[in-house]
């Protein structure tokens, strides 16, 4: 799933993602698609959560993990 915009203001800029970059899990689970994401932080806002662990691969970088806070919108 690759990253198109990144609100400024959100967390996920914060955490240096990037337009472009691609996410290959949310927490532990592959996502390939846009409805895969959105049910992956739903559930974990479901869940209790306040935070995602992302997969994420930047160009020809290793893969690395990022943490989202998904607390309060």
């Amino acid at each position: 799933m690759i990253i198109t915009a990144v609100d400024p203001n959100a967390n996920a800029a914060e955490q240096g993602l990037q337009r472009g970059d691609l996410i290959m899990s949310i927490n532990n689970q592959p996502v390939t698609n846009p409805a895969q994401v959105v049910a992956a932080v739903d559930a974990a806002r479901k869940a209790g959560r306040s935070s995602v662990l992302l997969l994420v691969k930047r160009g020809t970088s290793p893969e690395a993990f990022v943490g989202i806070n998904i607390g309060a919108k």
